[in-house]
Formats: C-alpha cells, sequence, structure tokens
C-alpha cells in the first residue's frame, strides 16, 4: 500500500496569518470543515509542476456553526469569518448563531503532494517551513487510504487529526 509523505502544523492565529499571507484564501471549503489550497512549488529541488496540497483539518465531531433564519452560515463563509477576527487578534470567535474557540474550529494542518508525486516527506516539510515561515510538528509517511477508509466506515468519527499525529509520532 503506498504511503503519502506530509507535514504537520498545529493550528494558531499565526498559522492562519501566514497561509492567508502566502496563499490567500483557500480554493475549496468543505461542509467537513477541511479548507484547501493546491500550491505549485517553485523550488529547484521540486519535480515539475508539482503541486502541494495544504489541508487545514477541523477537530473530530466538527458540525458547521449554526446561522440564524435571517443569516444562515455557509461553510464558504467560515474561512472569511475567522480570518476577520483572527486578524482582530481573537481567537474566541463569533461565528454564525455560535460562539466557538479557533480550536473547534481547525486543529491541524496537512501538507502532502496533491497528486501523488514521489517526494520525500524530509522535502515536503522543508517546502511547507520555507511557504509558511515556521516550523512542522513533525512529517513522515502516512496511510490515507487506510485513515480515509476508517475515517468513511465510521460515519466520520475518527480523529483524523489525532490518527495523523499518531501516525507520525507526534
Amino acid at each position: 500500500m503506498a504511503h503519502t509523505p506530509v507535514a504537520i502544523f498545529d493550528v494558531d492565529p499565526d498559522l492562519l496569518l501566514a497561509l492567508e499571507g502566502a496563499f490567500g484564501p483557500p480554493i475549496d471549503s468543505y461542509l467537513m470543515g477541511w479548507q484547501v489550497w493546491l500550491v505549485e512549488v517553485a523550488a529547484e529541488d521540486a519535480p515539475d509542476d508539482l503541486e502541494l496540497e495544504y489541508r487545514l483539518h477541523p477537530p473530530a465531531g466538527f458540525t458547521q456553526p449554526a446561522g440564524t433564519p435571517d443569516e444562515p452560515f455557509s461553510h464558504h463563509d467560515l474561512w472569511d469569518e475567522v480570518m476577520v477576527q483572527v486578524g482582530e487578534g481573537r481567537t474566541r470567535l463569533e461565528l454564525g448563531a455560535e460562539t466557538r474557540d479557533l480550536a473547534a474550529v481547525w486543529t491541524l494542518l496537512e501538507v502532502y503532494p496533491a497528486f501523488g508525486d514521489t517526494v520525500t516527506p524530509a522535502q515536503v516539510r522543508a517546502w511547507a517551513e520555507q511557504a509558511l515561515g515556521r516550523p512542522a510538528v513533525a512529517s513522515g509517511e502516512v496511510d490515507h487510504e487506510r485513515l480515509g477508509g476508517e475515517w468513511k466506515r465510521r460515519g466520520h468519527a475518527v480523529d483524523l487529526p489525532a490518527a495523523l499525529r499518531a501516525e507520525l509520532g507526534a
């Protein structure tokens, strides 16, 4: 079974600001809370056309914030709403009709080759650290197929950030 080289970062306000500064808003937002960027690597040691996927993971049990009857809250609003408040120095966030701590929105950033390119975990880590200007918590190889299958089989009840940390010994 193929393993994917990854680097992981803990989420805090500075990481979110680094993502915004380096890449702008995510290219995709998911109902399950994920925020995704696809970023081409321009390093000399990178294969041609290599893109890394930067994926923010929510905590286990994440649900989209509730809106109000007059103002529904969409998964497409999540990044912008969080970033306005993080930019104001807040980590207790007003999202739709709810108030949540930042750790109840995202807990982990995972970075990996978007299209299965053959690179090493050390390369992924170095490229991501350079782009974000901060050290990764860990890097190595994970079995995305197994983790994703388990997440689906268990009705999205698997704590993916914790599983990634466990596989990497972080």
